[in-house]
């Protein structure tokens, strides 16, 4: 996939069923999380160059995000760009695609602890049915580089969550209560703190939990 600043559009190779033309901003929804974060859509309709016909598309839609600018000298620097593409028509979940880059090196001190926080925007496809949803949410990570010794320390949550349709309607409410009967709102997706999560390019690579605790005091992750 590949930006084109230009005129504000994304062209995406190798997804079958998501036209023949650029990817341009949403309609319906053109942003996310405040305008952080950008939406485009693929367009719903191909056409047979031999026959005129109609060619109905998948609905993809595609999230951009750069990171804050930052100063260095007297020019804005955005360090980090990120792009993912997803669709719902498929049944398991189907096929799509991410890509983010960073322009500068990064080189991890030996030491230190940080706090990190910011606000995140994503798509949420499903495995066992059909549809496609944005999601939104805030995020805090606090990393402890002398420890562990391996991987380091990094613990962190996504709170704040919320699901919204296609149209931009908020339906977290429905989405919680589809999760447990009687909850209104989604759980914080919680860190889970051990060793060996921290690579030295600066990613995180880890696993993170979620669970509902009903008025009674079970639990549903």
């Amino acid at each position: 996939m590949s930006f084109n600043s230009e005129d504000n559009t994304f062209t995406v190779n190798n997804l079958a069923f998501d036209g023949d033309s650029p990817y341009v901003r949403g309609t319906a929804v053109s942003s996310l999380n405040n305008g952080r974060f950008a939406v485009y859509e693929a367009e719903q309709q191909a056409t047979d160059p031999v026959t005129g016909a109609p060619i109905t598309q998948f609905v993809y839609r595609a999230i951009y995000g750069v990171s804050k600018n930052r100063t260095q000298g007297d020019n804005p620097v955005a360090t980090t760009q990120f792009a993912i593409i997803r669709t719902g028509n498929y049944i398991p979940y189907g096929f799509g695609g991410f890509i983010y880059q960073r322009d500068e090196s990064v080189t991890l001190p030996a030491q230190l602890q940080a706090a990190y926080s910011g606000s995140a925007a994503g798509l949420r496809d499903f495995n066992t049915k059909g549809g496609l949803q944005y999601t939104t949410s805030d995020v805090s990570i606090d990393i402890d580089i002398d420890d562990f010794d391996t991987g380091s320390g990094v613990k962190g949550q996504v709170t704040n969550r919320k699901v919204f349709d296609l149209n931009g309607v908020d339906v977290t409410a429905d989405v919680a209560e589809e999760a447990s009967t009687g909850a209104t709102t989604l759980p914080p997706a919680v860190f889970t703190v051990g060793p060996g999560v921290l690579a030295a390019s600066g990613d995180v690579v880890g696993e993170i939990t979620s669970t509902f605790t009903a008025a009674d005091g079970s639990t549903t992750a």
